[in-house]
């Protein structure tokens, strides 16, 4: 994450906090998921076999070494779509991202169709300013490697909070800039199929700076006047329409929507504790715009919201129509006063609940039986090939492949960032405890009741700001996240966490947690018919 602020408060102290007011924080969207068990993916394998080796040609054309073209810098990141590196183009010295994908992830025909689809749509759609720019592709025997515009101010919601203040006028700029993307995409035949926050990432860190948005890997071509049936996205951001599987390009117009409504709010207008509730409530299309913060925001935005979430797609506008709406426009109504402060707070306060439920996952682990303890000490010095006493993702890739297991690349990756706590790097011995142990084994009385005794210092009972402040000083949370953290799990407003509250916390999905879930066709098309008959 990039740098945070939200605004200080001094609740949750020992004894009773006074002056708490205003609602708990829902929060921002992120890629996280429920927490994985690595041996039930294979990590810890039951057989032996050989990694199955595929001679794949990606690219349909010859392309030049990329290592001629491009010197290869520091690692920028690592996610469901390959490995990203820093890259400086060897004439003229511009900086780029490399996105390098390795051919050992591909494991069917399909998989190399998704690869040249993403291309093909990047070059039909590059050259608007909102749009990050795809400079080439190259294939080598190991790799594939997509050579993008270098982005550095971090992704949407990043430069909400870390600004620190926010207006109606900053939002509709950001909105106008996802919409003007909309329409270009749209007037070239393309429905993006996955607009969330996530996929909009500054160009600079300068107040100017532009929103990109990137990520086509779900886009397709779409002609009119035929219907799209493949069910992908984001839960939280698919419009009804496409759970039903017919749908069109006005989709994007509802996922837009959607991004607007939490950007007004900071909350998610369609709530559940699973994917299934989730897409059960889009069906309904029932959103609340009369709580707090809604009484504060303008008719104009709120008329917005209503237009772009509009349930019958034949109703819901275009980009275009959208664009010339007087709140949307750059000379437009909407105001540049401050949002109300919950609006940032909300945006803010997800990552760090969910940074002390992991903490917790930790504890509990810990508390597991010896017999069990020895054998994850075994799986992790095994996995751990150069003995440092952490393992590295390459170690875990090398592993994997040595044992021959079939593991989705995207399902490793998120794993990893949802145990690696400290966002170092590598996996410690704790953090492999945590992924490896099964939760059922984990979520009993003892094991809660375990690690909230090692929350409460004093035992008195009660977890305070300053207790979760010393629980998670080692991954630097500050005194404002931990009143935070405190905020969004006490239920009964007294100012700290009770056992009672502690254990909801840990058995209650976060509202975000499973917002931005990435599911793919065959998993979201089981999901979505179970929701159909049920509804």
């Amino acid at each position: 994450m990039g740098n945070e602020q939200s605004r200080g408060r001094n609740g949750g102290r020992k004894g009773k906090a006074e002056g708490k007011a205003g609602k708990r924080a829902a929060g921002k969207s992120t890629s996280t998921r429920e927490p994985k068990n690595f041996m039930n993916i294979g990590i810890i394998p039951k057989t032996q076999s050989k990694p199955k080796k595929y001679a794949v040609t990606v690219l349909d054309k010859h392309t030049e070494a990329i290592y001629e073209v491009y010197d290869f810098g520091k690692l920028l990141g690592e996610g469901s779509f390959g490995t990203c590196y820093l890259g400086t183009h060897k004439r003229t010295q511009q900086n780029v991202a490399i996105k390098t994908i390795s051919k050992g992830k591909i494991m069917a025909k399909t998989d190399i169709d998704d690869i040249r689809n993403e291309i093909l749509i990047m070059e039909a759609v590059s050259g608007h300013s909102n749009i990050v720019k795809i400079f080439g592709a190259y294939e080598d025997a190991d790799n594939v490697h997509i050579v993008l515009e270098l982005c550095t101010g971090g992704d949407l919601f990043e430069r909400v909070i870390a600004q620190g203040k926010y207006s109606e006028k900053d939002c509709a700029n950001l909105c106008r800039q996802m919409l003007e993307m909309v329409e270009h995409c749209h007037a070239r035949g393309v429905v993006h199929r996955d607009l969330k926050p996530e996929n909009f990432l500054l160009d600079s860190n300068r107040e100017s700076a532009n929103l990109k948005a990137t990520d086509f890997g779900l886009s397709c071509f779409y002609k009119g006047p035929d219907f799209l049936s493949d069910p992908c996205g984001t839960p939280m951001y698919i419009a009804p329409e496409v759970i039903k599987g017919k749908y069109t390009h006005k989709a994007d117009i509802w996922s837009a929507g959607v991004v607007l409504y939490i950007l007004l709010s900071g909350k998610v207008p369609f709530y559940g504790r699973t994917d299934e509730e989730i897409l059960r409530m889009t069906l309904r299309g029932h959103y609340n715009l009369e709580k707090e913060p809604w009484p504060h925001i303008s008719e104009d935005a709120k008329e917005c919201v209503r237009t772009m979430l509009t349930w019958d797609p034949a109703q819901r506008p275009e980009a275009k129509e959208m664009l010339g709406h007087r709140w949307m426009r750059e000379d437009g109504t909407a105001t540049d006063k401050p949002l109300v402060a919950s609006v940032l707070d909300n945006l803010h306060q997800f990552n760090e609940m969910n940074k002390f439920k992991k903490k917790a996952l930790q504890l509990m682990a810990c508390n597991m039986d010896e017999g069990d303890l020895r054998a994850v000490r075994k799986a992790f010095d095994e996995v751990d090939l150069d003995g440092s006493g952490t393992i590295t993702l390459e170690e875990m890739r090398a592993a994997l492949e040595k044992l021959g297991n079939k593991v989705a690349e995207s399902e490793l990756l998120d794993m990893w960032k949802t145990f690696d706590l400290d966002g170092n790097g590598t996996i410690d011995y704790e953090e492999f405890l945590t992924a490896t142990t099964d939760l059922k084994k984990v979520n009993t009385a003892d094991n809660f009741r375990y690690a909230f005794k090692k929350f409460d210092k004093d035992g008195d009972g009660s977890i305070t700001v300053d207790e979760v402040l010393d629980a998670l000083k080692d991954i630097g949370v500050q005194e404002e996240a931990a009143a935070e953290i405190v905020r969004e799990a006490d239920l009964n407003n007294d100012g700290v966490i009770d056992y009672d509250e502690f254990v909801q916390m840990m058995t209650e999905k976060n509202k975000f947690e499973e917002a931005s879930n990435h599911v793919r066709n065959k998993n979201l098309q089981s999901l979505t018919s179970k929701v159909l008959v049920s509804a």
